[in-house]
């Protein structure tokens, strides 16, 4: 006699095309819509726009040659081997990996056995026993598993795009770190031409002041800028070590070496101005967009919660008097059989869930077109940096031309008894706050253009 009936077949045939072609519950995700325009606007107020394609890079680490520094290449290498922070954006890419494996795992039958034996208390003797191998299955009737399955897909891809904009973001801060150390570096270097000419105006003021020529008032006032100029480059070199220990951290390596250059690094040209549509694909908005997919399937989810849930099991094992006569004389047995379930009465707490589920969908939504318009707005806000620091840079480079010379021209006049030391020491504040102005808007200039190659990166 067969273990299996022709009957129990065709149920189990039955049961399992209902599972195949069952229905998927809920709503088919659709990206949200957010309203941009088609390409970056060149300039504030501009009509004028710019329709060409951004410049390909082969991969996020090749974007940064475009600073052409071969320590920042150094050091984002190292950033990549060494960040705690990128380690555990890693890991937490992994658990959502792992979390996917266990939501297809549902997908398919469960396996399990059973030894089982039961005592006679009169006799101390077994008086049955049974060894068994059951199979359980949910057919999937109303898509409950699939979507699960579909949310954790979409979990996991958020992750793969986190752990995408994580390593951006830190190949981004270790670029703006490091070329924060080297405008700091450069100003220390320009402290100390500012230190020396402090030093020889005072002397030089002592010098007239002991042949009567000055007052005391005169030494005082020089003395006074020099000890300024003093502090000025102590709360620079505390800016230097602090960005240093920044930096080292950042590439997880306290004992970071770096050396010294006496040029600062060029800045580079401004990528191709590239169409707004294009925002969307970097990685941090692609991340919202799959938490935007997940949250959908989940509404989809919950309200399977309205439907029965159907289980198919079977049993089939040996049984016996003792555990010695299983395998000697053994008594065989099968079940099978599908049973329905149905929550009948629930205060109202899976409609509860449904209405929960579709909230954090909107929230998610309202979340992913803030990232959008973020994104929008620092691209717009670097370009218009890039553009409008160029700008101030050129003018600023003709104002420390400017200083210096009436600096060089002030105390020649000083030296000649033309001018008061008043008068010398404001052309030399004024020259000092030029060229500390000029690294400034280096600085600032290098840090839009970290951030515009960011976004470059980022739609690779």
């Amino acid at each position: 006699m067969p273990l299996i009936s022709s009957s129990s077949k065709r149920l189990v045939a039955l049961l399992v095309a209902a599972g195949l072609a069952a229905c998927s519950t809920g709503p088919a995700h659709v990206r949200p819509v957010v309203n941009l325009p088609a390409q970056f606007v060149v300039e504030p107020g501009s009509a004028d726009w710019q329709a060409r394609s951004p410049q390909g890079f082969a991969s996020s680490e090749a974007v940064w040659t475009a600073f052409e520094d071969a320590q920042l290449t150094r050091l984002l290498t190292a950033a990549g081997q060494g960040s705690q922070t990128l380690k555990a954006a890693e890991a937490r890419y992994r658990a959502a990996r792992a979390t996917l494996q266990i939501s297809e795992a549902g997908r398919l039958p469960q396996l399990d056995s059973r030894l089982k034996a039961s005592q006679n208390h009169d006799t101390g003797s077994a008086s049955s026993a049974s060894l068994s191998v059951g199979v359980s299955w949910e057919v999937d009737l109303w898509g409950r598993i699939a979507r699960a399955v579909e949310g954790a897909t979409a979990t996991a891809e958020a992750g793969a795009h986190d752990l995408a904009a994580a390593r951006l973001s830190l190949q981004a801060l270790v670029a703006q770190t490091y070329l924060q150390w080297r405008a700091g570096m450069a100003e220390a270097t320009l402290w100390q031409r500012i230190l020396e000419a402090d030093r020889r105006l005072l002397a030089l003021t002592h010098e007239r002041h002991g042949i009567g020529v000055v007052s005391g008032l005169d030494v005082a006032q020089a003395e006074t800028q020099l000890a300024n100029s003093e502090a000025q480059a102590a709360e620079n070199d505390l800016r230097v070590r602090q960005t240093r220990h920044a930096l080292a951290t950042l590439v997880g390596d306290p004992a970071l070496t770096l050396s010294v250059e006496t040029s600062l690094p060029k800045i580079p040209a401004t990528p191709v101005l590239v169409p707004s549509r294009l925002v969307e694909r970097r990685p941090d908005i692609q991340a919202a967009e799959r938490r935007v997919a997940a949250a959908n399937a989940a509404i989809g989810q919950a309200k399977t919660a309205f439907f029965p849930t159907l289980n198919l099991t079977a049993d089939a094992g040996l049984r016996g008097s003792h555990l010695a006569r299983i395998a000697s004389q053994p008594i065989h047995f099968w079940s099978l059989g599908p049973s329905l379930a149905l929550t009948v009465f629930d205060a109202d707490a899976r409609r509860a869930g449904v209405s929960r589920a579709e909230a954090e969908h909107e929230a998610v939504v309202a979340e992913y077109r803030q990232v959008v318009l973020t994104a929008f707005q620092e691209v717009q806000d670097n370009l218009a940096a890039a553009q409008g620091l160029t700008i101030q840079a050129a003018h600023q480079e003709t104002a420390v031309s400017a200083a210096r010379r009436a600096s060089a021209i002030a105390v020649a006049q000083y030296q000649a008894g033309t001018i008061s030391g008043m008068d010398t020491l404001a052309t030399q504040r004024a020259e000092q706050s030029a060229e500390i102005q000029s690294l400034r808007l280096w600085e600032r200039r290098m840090t839009a253009s970290v951030q515009i190659f960011k976004i470059v990166a980022g739609e690779i």
